[in-house]
């Protein structure tokens, strides 16, 4: 019976000790499994920051040109170089002829391509509502060299502004009340661009704009013809936060006229195909560590 004990104990014991010699060796397997895990996590994490790093941040919209033309003909331009630029920005301001007949763009083109009105009024046929006044746009111009063309009626003053960072199209647009120099604007975006001009002259044929400026933002242009008949003043302010802004000009005797404003929304850069892959398959990983 003791000889029968024995051998039943060492054979307990021996089959214990196998078991932990598998125990240990399976811990080590799987211990070794989850570093080998850790690190695949690591690298893709490292290689997604990677990735990241390489999607172009949004760029902030800059104004990369500009020039300006006042005429007393009904046809003009000028010789543009848009290299470069994501959109071109023209404001135009003039007024009805010595007779009270209409005044007016009637066209506005970049190398044969019509550009788009975005807060645009033709003057209006009266003695205190004369000017034609507003603010037009091209995306993608992307010309060297090439000509941007006005036939208006009765005269007029052209600002051109080339700008980069661009979203295509315009946000929000407004066009003040006739004999004011303010308009309310709410814009839409963050980090967008808001130009805004004051046309001057029509009633008592007072388009100085001596004195003049702008109350917010930067005033980029002021110009007038030689007999003070019409005048413009064109200002950008860029917006941090979207919401209802105030811009206006002060200074000078404005008698007539009115602001436009037009905003222009900030390009935002799409991610590439490897930052989405980079990012999937770390959401993948992540999802079945859980």
């Amino acid at each position: 019976m003791a000889r029968v004990n024995y051998d039943k104990n060492v054979a307990e014991g021996s089959h214990s000790g196998h078991y932990r010699k598998i125990t240990k060796r399976r811990e080590k397997e799987y211990n070794i499994k989850i570093k080998q895990y850790n690190m695949k996590i690591k690298l893709t994490i490292v290689a997604a920051l990677v990735v990241l790093g390489n999607i172009p941040a949004s760029a902030a919209i800059s104004i990369i040109g500009q020039d300006l033309i006042t005429s007393r003909s009904s046809t003009f331009g000028l010789t543009l170089d848009a290299s470069g630029a994501d959109k071109l920005v023209v404001v135009m301001t003039g007024q009805h002829g010595f007779n009270n007949d209409a005044g007016a763009v009637d066209s506005l083109t970049y190398d044969g391509v019509d550009l788009i009105a975005a807060s645009y009024r033709a003057a209006v046929t009266s003695g205190t509502d004369t000017l034609y006044h507003g603010i037009f746009y091209l995306d993608n111009p992307a010309t060297s060299g090439g000509v941007i063309s006005a036939s208006v009626q009765n005269r007029g003053h052209m600002a051109v502004f080339l700008l980069t960072g661009t979203a295509s199209g315009a946000g929000a647009q407004v066009i003040g009340a006739n004999g004011t120099r303010t308009v309310d604007l709410t814009t839409t975006a963050a980090n967008s661009m808001v130009f805004f001009s004051q046309g001057l002259g029509g009633a008592g044929n007072d388009g100085n704009t001596n004195g003049m400026t702008a109350d917010s933002g930067t005033l980029l242009t002021a110009q007038k013809d030689a007999s003070n008949w019409t005048g413009q003043l064109v200002a950008s302010e860029t917006i941090a936060t979207p919401g209802t802004n105030t811009f206006a000009f002060s200074g000078g005797n404005v008698t007539g006229g009115f602001v436009v404003a037009t905003e222009f929304l900030e390009a935002i850069p799409e991610p590439s195909t490897t930052a989405l892959l980079g990012l999937g398959g770390l959401a993948l990983i992540l999802r079945r560590r859980k």
